[in-house]
């Protein structure tokens, strides 16, 4: 799957979802067969505010749209996969777009004023997302995840898969030396990125907020910040929700909230 900006003529959305099929080379530079495609045209934005688009000096035309695609075979299956599950399909949101959406709602004004960096630490890979004072300008997807620092921390230990997991979470300052070299190479990933954004923006990431499994790790968190260059914290994508929940309920959700960024991104991408 793809989440991405291109550069189309101004159309309706069911248009730039078949030029994007017909022609996918020519606007997100490669062949794309046995895709589907969606669009959004971002209302162009200042320091947070939203401004008027600029006029072409060129005479042609074009606006910048957030692009997402994926192939035809996984919609079908997520199709059959919840029609089998005695549910109704409604739409399909990638799971990128999930922690900026959510993001925008908890740290509202941090979303509108500032340049930040969202790193999402997954199962099997990690997402990064650059927002510019409310707009998603870069996004990428690094193949390192939880599962692979939980199994390398496993190997270098000789212990099981859920003893790891509990090590990593709660990590014990003897067992830092063997965890610290997994995490490295993510950090490193993640900092391309950042310069990536920093050099086409002229502007540097103030902030970097990590959810996610992993984000647990307050030693995770602290080895990114040293590595990325900037601050590091986690936070909560539940935070501006009105629960009525008995303390201990409470307190279980806050401890699992960073799990829960994509979920409730995705949620609010389609109330």
């Amino acid at each position: 799957s793809i989440v991405r900006h291109a550069q189309l003529p101004p159309m309706p959305i069911s248009e730039m979802r078949q030029v994007l099929k017909t022609n996918s080379k020519a606007y997100l530079q490669q062949d794309l067969p046995g895709y589907v495609f969606d669009c959004f045209a971002p209302v162009p934005r200042a320091e947070g505010k939203p401004t008027a688009a600029p006029k072409p000096a060129n005479g042609s035309l074009k606006q910048r749209v957030l692009t997402a695609g994926t192939k035809q075979q996984i919609i079908e299956d997520l199709q059959a996969a919840i029609k089998g599950a005695g549910l109704t399909p409604e739409c399909v949101v990638p799971g990128l777009i999930g922690p900026v959406n959510a993001f925008e709602r908890a740290m509202r004004e941090v979303f509108e004023r500032e340049a930040v960096a969202l790193v999402d630490i997954g199962f099997k890979s990690t997402s990064i997302c650059l927002l510019d004072h409310g707009e998603l300008a870069l996004s990428r997807v690094v193949a390192i995840g939880g599962d692979r620092l939980t199994s390398g921390l496993a190997q270098a230990l000789g212990v099981s898969y859920a003893e790891a997991e509990s090590i990593k979470i709660g990590i014990p300052t003897e067992v830092q030396a063997n965890l610290e070299p997994l995490v490295l190479p993510l950090g490193r990933e993640l900092r391309a990125s950042i310069d990536c954004f920093e050099h086409q923006a002229d502007k540097a990431v103030s902030q970097i907020f990590v959810s996610g499994g992993s984000a647990g790790s307050e030693f995770i968190v602290q080895t990114l910040q040293v590595e990325l260059m900037a601050e590091c914290k986690r936070w909560n994508p539940v935070s501006f929700l009105q629960m009525a929940l008995p303390a201990q309920q409470s307190a279980e959700i806050d401890s699992v909230a960073p799990q829960l960024t994509v979920a409730v991104g995705a949620a609010l991408a389609v109330l």
